[in-house]
């Protein structure tokens, strides 16, 4: 009997010194899972240099502060950059963050027209969730978020949870358009944003809107989304997200 001798496939890694991904996190114990790479810049969020914008440097925005931030990056050293949840490891899985340079869709970024994320979904999730998140005006947040993005179509699949990696000028042109609607969006939620009975969505109302506002924007470009991660099915369990905020509490006091 002939024996088949199969070619093993070697995956290139790919060139990673023109990237840089800032890892957003407020906590210590979140970084914990975190091993080290040239390429991934730890960042506290509350440490962040918002200028213009630093009425805005509130937990209540959670990772939607980063947006604001024209110092996060050094644009004349890196061409391709990104924000990335510093929970991503226990967020999602497959792969870990510090391993996502071997991952078989990593060398897409570099055509310049490609945006990689943990995972995409329809903006017409918003529909149900911002009234399942506890807004009292689910609807109207709904309908306000969505006309920032004329003739939506609600069904196409965009990035989803602010995770974002791509061409500098991709990412410069959506904090352009952040810092644009930021002052809408405080006005708004503060007039109709109203949460009942869930303090996890009360305590970070703003970067909700903040997140269905980074899909509407990417519902009206013609890039290339490419999701490269699997949620772990525990994250938005309530006992776990309500765990989470209480733990986040104690540390931030």
């Amino acid at each position: 009997m002939v024996k088949i001798r199969r070619k093993k496939i070697t995956r290139v890694v790919a060139d990673m010194s023109r990237v840089q991904l800032a890892v957003l996190g407020h906590s210590p114990t979140q970084f914990e899972s975190l091993s080290h790479r040239d390429w991934l810049f730890p960042t506290y969020l509350d440490r962040l240099d918002l200028g213009f914008y630093n009425d805005y440097q509130e937990n209540h925005w959670a990772e939607g502060r980063a947006f604001l931030c024209d110092s996060l990056f050094n644009y004349s050293k890196y061409d391709y950059v990104g924000v990335v949840s510093a929970s991503w490891n226990n967020k999602f899985y497959s792969p870990r963050l510090e391993k996502i340079d071997r991952h078989e869709h990593i060398h897409k970024l570099f055509d310049n027209k490609t945006v990689l994320t943990a995972m995409i979904e329809p903006f017409s999730m918003w529909k149900k969730v911002f009234t399942n998140l506890g807004f009292v005006n689910g609807s109207k947040v709904y309908d306000f978020v969505k006309s920032y993005s004329k003739g939506m179509n609600t069904n196409k699949f965009v990035p989803l949870s602010n995770q974002v990696i791509c061409h500098k000028s991709i990412y410069k042109d959506l904090c352009n358009f952040h810092k644009s609607v930021v002052e809408d969006i405080k006005k708004f939620v503060d007039k109709y944003g109203d949460v009942e009975g869930n303090e996890v969505t009360r305590s970070r109302k703003y970067a909700y809107i903040v997140e269905a506002m980074t899909m509407a924007y990417f519902e009206s470009k013609d890039y290339n989304y490419i999701p490269v991660a699997k949620l772990n099915p525990q994250w938005y369990n309530p006992k776990t997200a309500t765990k989470r905020y209480q733990d986040d509490n104690r540390q931030n006091k």
